[in-house]
């Protein structure tokens, strides 16, 4: 299925292990459709121009972004 024109409004959160392009194309997408307090959390790349919540840069792993949205 292509995840640009899946329906995220009833998602409360959404994982995206993806490119860092495709994260800041996915962000646009999931901030238009999902509903406030969703959360988004992406395994080694942010989403470019978001603020994240919170970053977890554990030692020896790869970072992991929590973001809300609001």
């Amino acid at each position: 299925k292509n995840f640009f024109k899946a329906d995220f409004s009833d998602a409360d959160i959404v994982y995206m292990f993806l490119s860092k392009k495709v994260h800041k194309k996915m962000g646009k997408v999931l901030a238009r459709q999902m509903k406030k307090g969703a959360r988004i959390i992406t395994h080694l790349w942010p989403i470019e121009g978001w603020k994240a919540e919170k970053v977890d840069k554990s030692h020896g792993q790869m970072d992991v972004y929590l973001y809300k949205i609001l």
